[in-house]
């Protein structure tokens, strides 16, 4: 030991700290429950935060600062630029997804009459705000004098007027603009090829987008209003040829908050199998040492911790968010683990001595392990807060997948996020060298995996086609550039590039301009991770100034370094407990084994969760933070004790050991695994991880204390014959057991 004056030092004060909770009994038992009302009392002021981009967001996420950069050049609150504004939850809007019943063809006449009927239900939807009657036409989001969410209306008029056939994903209508259909039609199958494009020859599913404006506060709260009253008239429908779907942009915003509403009744089963479990755990053959309350205390105990925590959070302005939701259970096993801790020291202790000397020395046992674990853990702690997560809300759950793929459903999983690539500064666009570069930085960008190339909407590319047909690329002139450039904008083929030029000086210089690509069918969302970070590194690698962005980036941010992330944990976790075993610890090869089993569990629980079928996400990631503390709280009393026993072997300081260190270890654990069982029928994801993540350190946590570090600490712990020998020459100490060989505990 580097500082064993330390240990000395804080089990003297412990000591007298013991002392001084004997002679002040029933303070110490009204004050705590004093202060527990108190900061309780703080969450009569809490608010909430269900805003789902800053709750399943990092704080310094690059999609932000993609976001941030935008600001001021593109409306990137209005959905409908990004083709399928499903994929992330900006804007308001309704949409709606009508399927045919088994292999039926929807654009058949007799579907398409269920359809037209149901967007008329839909478009004379009538809200009355402030006395005033607001009606789809009222709010609708405008582009170019109509309501935005015309596509499918144009649709119809292609299957019209060309006997049910059109070209996928890209129709061409009269006016000569290009209408995407990959986003409206779903379930497809596709006819023979002919000329090169590819026909439809029938279409199960079919998807209606009413976007609604945002502009104003009036407008956003009348949409709003507008999007429940749709939601609920289209979800009483009864349909016997179509099934009807309806999601708005606060669909899941509602069902995560509903979700996390409905467990409560869970968390009350959880206290109560806790209680049961604590009581019936502390029960003995002894009916005097016997101290079933005791148990019971600590949950109690555990409950007005968190209460008194909650409290203090809202007094100090923080929000309650769900994503916090599980850590109450987290907190109860770390307060359990310190209440069986303390009672084995109690019944360590000898009946002979006094109560006064029995809290003395209860407290000197139980205590310093106690301040060492929690000294780890808030180091721990402490280095994460330079990160990027909040670190109590890594319990937040794959619930992102769901905000990611609940919309993208089986019918429409050809294409994915329509990514936008925007270019700003000086750019010399008539430079013929420019226009050369530009497009090879597009075609860069179309050689990315899961890029549709065909549905790259690329307005220099038009331009300049269009440049070659009036015959304006004899020279570089920026005037004429300029001029033709807005007679291009206002043709009504090519209209719907208007947005994604930005002039400035009066319409005389280009200060930004945007591309968009269509990214494809991904199976998963480590696919779209990788389109992400494709295009992200061709952007950095430019010349030029790129930036891409798409919504859907603030959510995949958060799902990119967690491998990362873990194993950033399991090095973290390694370091800080090697810091502190140097000034703690006796055997400092006792603590690598301390730090080595730990981050074995930590690597054990992503694994067999992986196994169990939950994926490697900021879930599985903060429950390893738990497991960290936990584990340690399990296995260092145990190794440190073995460190100072005096026996003739190792065996038998092991057995003497376990006698009095593991049963805090299996209560902790039983009591656990029986608290979190409500939680096996709960429909959602994030408590039923939570069961499966407890559950499974829980048994591995068992497995390491009880079978792995005993027999390792076995095998190549320190040597006993020297310490046999150095002790005989020292006044021996206090025996702490009725066992023949002494166990001092940390």
């Amino acid at each position: 030991m580097l500082f064993d004056c330390i240990e000395k030092n804080l089990k003297t004060w412990f000591g007298f700290f013991g002392c001084f909770v004997y002679r002040h009994e029933v303070f110490f038992l009204v004050a705590p429950l004093c202060v527990s009302g108190l900061l309780g009392a703080g969450l009569s002021h809490v608010r909430t935060d269900s805003d789902i981009d800053s709750l399943f967001s990092p704080y310094n996420a690059p999609a932000r600062k993609e976001r941030a950069a935008l600001g001021g050049l593109f409306p990137v609150e209005e959905p409908w630029e990004y083709r399928n504004p499903v994929q992330h939850g900006e804007g308001n809007y309704v949409r709606v997804l009508l399927t045919s019943p088994g292999e039926g063809n929807i654009l058949t006449e007799r579907y398409l009459q269920w359809v037209r009927w149901i967007d008329d239900i839909v478009t004379s939807q009538v809200v009355t705000f402030g006395g005033v009657n607001f009606t789809y036409s009222d709010i609708c989001a405008f582009e170019d004098g109509e309501c935005v969410g015309e596509d499918f209306r144009r649709l119809l008029h292609v299957l019209d007027i060309g006997s049910g056939s059109l070209s996928y994903p890209v129709t061409m209508l009269e006016d000569g603009q290009r209408l995407f259909v990959g986003n409206l039609l779903g379930r497809i199958v596709p006819a023979p090829i002919r000329n090169l494009l590819t026909s439809v020859a029938s279409a199960g599913a079919v998807q209606l987008l009413y976007y609604l404006r945002t502009n104003d506060s009036l407008h956003d709260h009348v949409s709003r209003l507008w999007e429940d009253e749709v939601e609920k008239k289209l979800l009483g429908l009864e349909t016997r040829d179509l099934q009807v779907a309806v999601s708005t942009a606060r669909t899941l915003e509602r069902e995560y908050l509903e979700n996390s509403a409905g467990i409560s009744a869970r968390f009350a089963g959880t206290v109560l199998l806790a209680v049961f479990a604590a009581g019936a755990l502390c029960f003995t053959a002894d009916c005097v040492r016997s101290k079933p309350l005791l148990g019971v205390g600590g949950v109690v105990t555990a409950c007005f911790s968190g209460l008194a925590s909650a409290g203090l959070i809202s007094l100090c302005g923080g929000a309650f968010t769900t994503t916090l939701v599980p850590l109450p259970v987290l907190l109860l096993g770390s307060s359990l683990h310190d209440t069986y801790s303390m009672l084995s020291s109690w019944r360590q202790t000898s009946e002979r001595d006094d109560v006064k000397t029995r809290m003395s020395e209860t407290y000197q046992r139980a205590v310093v392990p106690m301040v060492f674990t929690y000294v780890i853990q808030v180091g721990f702690l402490f280095l994460q807060t330079i990160d990027s997560y909040r670190v109590p809300q890594l319990a937040v759950v794959t619930i992102c997948n769901l905000l990611l793929f609940f919309p993208q459903d089986v019918y429409f999983t050809e294409f994915g996020p329509r990514i936008a690539v925007i270019l700003r500064g000086d750019l010399r666009y008539w430079d013929p060298a420019v226009q050369d570069g530009l497009e090879n930085l597009t075609r860069t960008f179309e050689s990315i995996p899961h890029i549709s190339a065909p549905d790259t909407d690329a307005w220099f590319r038009d331009y300049r086609a269009f440049l070659n047909t009036v015959g304006g690329r004899k020279r570089a002139d920026k005037l004429k550039y300029i001029k033709r450039l807005r007679q291009f904008l206002n043709t009504t083929a090519f209209r719907r590039y208007r947005h994604d030029i930005v002039f400035k000086n009066n319409q005389k210089n280009i200060r930004a301009s945007r591309i968009f690509l269509q990214s494809k069918k991904t199976a998963n969302y480590k696919e779209l991770i990788e389109v992400m970070t494709s295009a992200r590194k061709v952007a950095r690698e430019s010349d030029l100034n790129v930036t891409v962005y798409n919504p859907a980036f603030m959510f995949l941010d958060q799902f990119a370094p967690i491998l990362p992330e873990a194993l950033e944990n399991l090095g973290i976790t390694g370091f800080c407990f090697l810091v502190f075993a140097m000034f703690t610890v006796t055997n400092f090869r006792s603590s690598m084994w301390v730090a080595i089993l730990t981050m074995s569990v930590m690597t054990g629980l992503i694994g067999f969760l992986t196994v169990l079928g939950t994926n490697l996400d900021p879930a599985t990631l903060g429950y390893s933070v738990f497991a960290l503390g936990f584990t340690i709280q399990a296995t260092s009393p145990t190794v440190f004790a073995f460190v100072r026993a005096q026996g003739p072997t190792r065996t038998k300081c092991m057995q003497s050991t376990l006698v009095y260190y593991s049963m805090p270890v299996v209560q902790t654990c039983l009591t656990l695994m029986f608290a979190v069982l409500p939680f096996t029928t709960a429909p959602s994801y994030i408590f039923y991880s939570l069961f499966q993540a407890v559950f499974t350190l829980c048994a591995l946590v068992l497995l390491h204390a009880l079978v792995v570090m005993p027999v390792i600490m076995t095998v190549v712990g320190p040597s006993k014959e020297e310490e046999i020998t150095d002790s005989t020459a020292s006044t021996p100490n206090k025996e702490t057991s009725s066992g023949p060989y002494q166990v001092s505990a940390v």
